[in-house]
């Protein structure tokens, strides 16, 4: 049986919970939701006409099942006429809204048989590990109804087996719950706190199960995904197009798409496309591309994070935009979709508390205590948009949730006259537009009148004595700065999620004083406090919302990653209370640092100290505490903490003092006495190394994706005016090359080197790849550097001679423990090993390492060996302190993993076995191992050990591949520290390529020479590719297929194209690049989108290099599509304006000087897309974006990456040479589809 899936939102509850059951699940049961099969799940339109009324004229793809002329109203609002367009929500699939009690059985009580619902039964229970089914047969369930008095005794679920015995009995209780784990399979809580599981064989028995559940307990609404109807969101927008051949001068249509995904907001531009589309070609045809388009969008890479995770999200100091899942939408254009991925469940679309704050000042409070307590509330407004109604009521709906969930289920963002049944929801909130409404007093508990910005109670509310709890709300909003100055009109400028964060952290204070969970300064302050809130708390626990946060805490409590409670219980005293005596002190440090230790826990741990209450300086504070043990249990957490925090993590963000405090720990003392972390250099170069290429083959293009990788950073850097070393070379020592020249008869070894390293030479140069130096490892100057290295380490006492045996594996010239090793027989070997290597298949048994699959063999020997084992905690520790030092960070889990069973490592290997390598000083009979040998080569590119290598070293980045991960990582650090030297600042590791999606072996003759795609597709195109598909997670994918298709759709189609049509003569005919000084005159609001877009382009491919999280993305790398955007902005842009229209009205004379102007404006705003773009773009494809700066008049002291900034004067001539063309495409290529 596969493991069940625990899912909140399949949850159905089907009695008050008073008494719930407090059955567990097993941690690994609990997934987010699943992903809705459609995005969009119908298209409704609706028309105004003066003769027939508001009327539905399609749903798409089929009816909704919902009352027409219901969704007429609520599409066409109140006095739509008045305004020429304006939008509205509403909400489907939320089943009846009058029948809120089980209805009473009248019925006899009955045993129904329905032998068609045969099921598998399984129990759970707190202790097991997982599901068990009971017996090895299928049951058959048998529902027992109420009688005629109503009486429960007796009714629920028989559980019987083929001969008619009874199995066991499931009685209808208080807590009786139900919950849909996955498809076909659902769950009932038995009172004995046991959980019974029911596997149906298809949906047809599980929906009679359903119908005849239903019936049971008194025909509930059972809500569901699996069922026919789901909760849906609703965006619609209504036009008022002016046409004097209708009635009224003008046509009146509405578009609404109805979708279970909460970021309706995301599809805005492309519902005002498709209603205008509507207009034009009124069929259901329109409707059906604008479907299918909407159900195209890719959302399979959208993370799905949970509440923890979020929290921690909203209260970070990233802008929402990194917050944010971008993906596109292809309907006429490419439309960009931002959903933001740390939304709540009752957060609909981007509406924010800040105008509700600012409309209502100081009764907001009133609003909120109704909220909370389940009261109607009803918006109310005349002469406002229909719009307006439903921000405000969607804005109310997030003001408690979070912590709380469902008064989305309760909201009716825009409602009528025509509609009434919404009166019989407990606690609804409704936006209005007919001052009827406000008459009816009977109707609502509060009145909120967004015109005049009055909250009005009802008779019964206004009556009422005075609570206590007002004066304590008018204390949190007078001592909350943030609010006093939205309430005082003067804080536009804030952030929407400060303030929606302020009131979630002070609802979450409320409910936890309900459960005895919250921290108070003193007994005084609790007993005033509790007694403050008392009538609110209890008013609370009589709502549905309380139902649900009992539910949501039992399954959070059993989920949480901290598996101590107290852990959170501790972060909210050392929030609140401002003293505590050493001896508490030390106990919440310990506690802390024995339960948040992983990833999780840590975002867990952040997310209870959110910024908007000071972060985590309740804690930071702790680094300067007189007892050492609180310091250095402060600095070892904030170390855990500040690796989850990214590259601007919390420490690099401490002020001077705490960050001077945290370095004086001692943990990290006898770390930096092993190394020198400040640079005695101000005139720094910036270093970039490849991997060195071993010499036993020829390149291909995994070797190619490594130095152009490097390129990209180099070129990068370079732009920037920085000075670099970019170094590459080859690896030139070792068994396995000396082997190599052996089978191959080579006169010598070294004429072996030659060859190949001079065949790498002549790749890195014919791929264009800039490098300062090209290094290899049987030079003399490297002689010296690996020389004075080993002196060096020996000096320091970290190597000394031993006996070592062990298992050697010599196609990787590496020791490996034995649990890194695996016996096999001869014909289960790899299939990359030759006959030879598996001793002709005879079936033999042999070892192999686990991590290569090649061969090891047991080894004896007395060799020098390095004390590795004394750097595991150092190095553990410089990567807890910098924990961007590898990348991507998922890296850094295999390197922790090496350091668990480190042991010292061997470092020289007898020279009557291995001859081809560098003699141990003084010691003719050793070989110096070859990794310490080749490592060293980075060093002597920078001149060491002569006085100025720390101009260059240490090095800035370091490019690798995932297979060499250890060398680097674990002993290359260790030698560096062992000398006295830094370590690298960055290790950057990528994945590997495989071929038409299969690992690239000349067996199979698919090892791709990279001289053969640069031959074919240009030297520019591969490149592009390569950066585009290459990856740090997971191996890219060389296809000449998707080269084809990349080359000929996102360059030549797209960016080539573009080029070309706003440099034509027929846009251009004066060949001018337009100045800017004019144009701007000319420009429209909607132009100032993308000159802001532009704008930021710079900054944000900057940082992305910087950071390197250049190539993270799963489509285009983050760097390179960030900076492509450019192209796709300016060719919307230039479609959207269409200037050859323009152009041919001014050819024509039938142009004024208004025209002239636009189209100036339009090919500027055009060409500076391009310009910038092609700035940022020259890392990546350097020979093609000079031509096209070229192309474009832009002078060479002027394609530097500060000119890439959005302004260009302009006013020179461009050259159009009628032959340009920036991408040549093959002409006689064939796609492999195509043959």
């Amino acid at each position: 049986m596969n493991s069940l899936k625990l899912q909140r939102d399949q949850i159905f509850e089907m009695e008050p919970s008073s008494a719930r059951a407090s059955v567990s699940f097993p941690p690994s049961l609990v997934i987010s939701p699943p992903l809705p099969s459609k995005i969009v799940s119908y298209i409704l339109v609706a028309e105004f006409d003066i003769d027939k009324g508001s009327t539905i004229t399609f749903q798409y793809p089929e009816a909704t099942g919902e009352d027409t002329q219901l969704l007429a109203e609520l599409m066409l609002p109140d006095g739509v006429h008045k305004r020429d367009e304006d939008w509205t929500v509403f909400l489907l699939g939320r089943g009846s809204t009058t029948d809120t009690k089980p209805r009473k059985a009248t019925t006899k009580r009955k045993d129904t048989k329905h032998r068609d619902i045969e099921v598998y039964v399984y129990q759970y229970k707190d202790g097991m590990p997982d599901w068990e089914l009971i017996g090895n047969e299928k049951y058959f369930l048998h529902f027992v109804y109420p009688d005629s008095t109503g009486a429960s005794s007796g009714v629920g679920i028989r559980v019987a087996s083929k001969d008619g015995n009874n199995v066991l009995f499931l009685a209808r209780h208080a807590a009786f719950e139900v919950r849909q784990l996955e498809p076909s399979f659902l769950c009932v809580l038995s009172e004995d706190d046991k959980a019974i599981g029911f596997r149906f064989s298809g949906k047809e028995q599980e929906d009679i199960f359903k119908k005849q559940l239903k019936q049971l307990l008194g025909n509930t609404e059972v809500e569901t995904q699996a069922g026919n109807r789901h909760f849906l969101y609703c965006l619609n927008l209504v036009i008022n197009q002016k046409d004097n051949s209708f009635k009224r001068g003008a046509q009146v249509k509405a578009m609404a798409i109805c979708t279970q995904y909460q970021f309706i907001d995301a599809f805005k531009p492309s519902i005002v496309l498709a209603l205008q589309n509507f207009f034009a070609t009124p069929t259901a045809a329109t409707l059906e591309e604008y479907y299918n388009a909407l159900n195209k969008i890719d959302l399979s890479q959208m993370p799905h994070h949970s509440d923890r995770k979020k929290q921690m999200m909203r209260t970070s100091a990233q802008p929402q935009k990194r917050l944010e899942y971008t993906t596109s939408l292809h309907y006429n254009i490419k439309l960009p979709v931002k959903i933001p991925t740390y939304t709540f469940a009752d957060e609909v679309g981007r509406h924010t508390l800040i105008p509700l704050i600012k409309k209502f000042g100081g009764q907001i409070m009133i609003i909120y205590n109704a909220l909370l307590t389940q009261k109607r509330v009803l918006f109310t407004g005349f002469d406002i948009s229909a719009s307006d109604v439903c921000e405000y009521v969607l804005s109310a709906c997030s003001m408690v949730c979070p912590p709380l969930r469902g008064l989305i289920k309760r909201a009716f963002p825009y409602t009528n006259l025509t509609y009434l049944d919404f009166l019989s929801v407990p606690g609804y909130i409704a936006g209005v537009m007919n001052p009827m409404f406000e008459t009816h007093t009977e109707w609502w508990d509060i009145l909120c009148n967004i015109t005049t910005g009055k909250v009005t109670l009802s008779p019964a509310l206004a009556n009422a004595p005075a609570e206590r709890y007002v004066a304590y709300d008018e204390k949190f909003m007078s001592m909350t700065p943030t609010l006093v100055q939205v309430n005082n009109s003067v804080s536009s400028h804030l952030g929407d999620t400060m303030v929606q964060n302020l009131f979630s952290e002070y609802t979450q204070h409320i409910l936890d004083m309900a459960f005895d969970e919250e921290e108070f300064v003193d007994d005084i302050a609790k007993k005033d406090e509790l007694e403050a809130n008392k009538s609110r708390l209890e008013a609370w626990k009589r709502t549905m919302t309380y139902d649900s946060y009992v539910l949501d805490k039992a399954v959070r409590e059993q989920n949480n990653a901290i598996r101590d409670p107290m852990v959170f219980r501790m972060t909210r005293r050392m929030r609140i209370r401002k003293n505590m005596d050493d001896q508490e002190t030390a106990r919440v440090c310990q506690a802390f640092l024995t339960g948040v230790k992983d990833e999780e826990q840590l975002e867990e741990f952040l997310s209870c100290f959110p910024e908007q209450s000071g972060g985590l300086n309740p804690f930071i504070v702790g680094l300067f505490h007189p007892v050492e043990s609180i310091r250095i249990a402060t600095a070892k957490l904030l170390r855990r903490l500040d690796a989850v925090q990214g590259p601007t993590g919390l420490v690099a963000n401490m002020n001077f003092f705490m960050r001077l405090a945290y370095d004086r720990t001692e943990p990290l003392r006898s770390f930096r006495s092993l190394c020198r972390f400040v640079s005695t250099t101000s005139n720094k170069k910036v270093l970039i190394t490849t991997p060195i290429f071993y010499v036993n083959s020829s390149p291909h293009i995994g070797h190619l994706y490594s130095t152009t990788l490097a390129d990209s950073i180099a070129r990068f850097h370079r732009l920037n005016g920085r000075e670099t070393l970019f170094m590459t070379g080859t690896d030139e020592h070792g068994l396995k090359v000396q082997q190599a020249a052996e089978k191959a008869n080579f006169a010598s070894t070294q004429d072996l080197c030659d060859k190949f390293s001079a065949e790498f030479l002549q790749a890195a140069k014919s791929a264009d790849i800039s490098f300062d130096k090209f290094m290899r490892t049987t030079s003399p100057e490297h002689r010296k550097t690996v020389e004075h290295m080993w002196k060096k380490l020996k000096e320091n006492g970290y190597i000394y001679m031993d006996k070592h045996e062990g298992w050697y594996c010599v196609s990787d010239e590496t020791f490996l423990p034995e649990h890194n090793t695996k016996e096999v027989t001869s014909t289960r070997f790899p299939c990359n090993l030759t006959m030879e290597q598996m001793d002709d298949g005879k079936g033999n048994k042999y070892r192999i390492s686990t991590e290569s699959g090649h061969r090891v063999e047991w080894v004896t020997e007395e060799n020098y060996r390095f004390r590795l084992s004394k750097f595991k905690d150092t190095i553990t520790e410089y990567m807890d302190q910098n924990p961007d030092w590898i990348t991507p960070s998922i890296r850094s889990n295999e390197v922790r993993r090496y350091l668990e069973d480190m042991d010292d490592l061997s470092v020289s290997r007898a020279r009557s076995r291995t001859a081809w390598g560098l003699q141990v000083p003084d010691d003719p009979s050793q070989t110096i191992y070859v990794w310490l040998d080749a490592l060293n080569i980075y060093l002597t590119s920078t001149g060491y050990p002569e006085e100025g290598y720390d101009r260059a070293w240490p090095a800035d980045y370091q490019i690798l591949g995932k297979d060499i991960l250890r060398f680097h990582a674990v002993y290359w650090p260790a030698f560096l520290l062992a000398a006295g030297l830094q370590p690298p600042k960055r290790l950057v590791v990528h994945a590997h390529w495989l071929v038409n999606k299969t690992k690239m072996s000349k067996s199979l003759g698919n090892v791709i020479a990279p001289r053969d795609a640069i031959d074919t597709f240009g030297l520019d195109a591969v490149r592009f590719f390569l950066l585009c598909e290459g990856g740090l997670h997971e191996d890219g994918d060389f296809s000449l297929d998707r080269l084809y298709h990349k080359l000929k759709g996102e360059l030549a189609d797209n960016y080539g194209n573009l080029v070309g049509r706003v440099t034509s003569p027929s846009i251009c005919p004066s060949g001018m690049y337009p100045k800017r000084e004019d144009v701007e005159k000319s420009f429209r609001e909607e132009d100032g989108e993308i000159v802001e877009i532009l704008r930021e382009l710079k900054s944000r491919v900057g940082k992305l290099y910087e950071s390197l999280k250049v190539y993270e993305s799963a489509d285009l790398p983050a760097a390179v599509n960030a900076a492509i955007e450019g192209i796709r902005i300016g060719n919307r842009y230039f479609t959207q304006n269409e200037p050859w229209k323009l152009a041919k009205a001014i050819k024509k004379g039938e142009a004024d000087s208004q025209v002239r102007s636009r189209l100036d404006a339009v090919v500027y705003l055009t060409l500076e897309s391009i310009r910038i773009t092609t700035i940022l773009l020259q890392p990546v494809m350097p020979s093609t974006t000079s031509k096209i700066l070229d192309r474009l008049g832009v002078h060479r002291e002027e394609r530097n990456w500060e000119a890439s900034s959005y302004g260009a004067e302009g006013g020179h001539v461009m050259n159009q040479d009628p032959t340009f063309k920036a991408f040549q495409i093959p002409e006689n290529y064939v796609l492999n589809e195509d043959k």
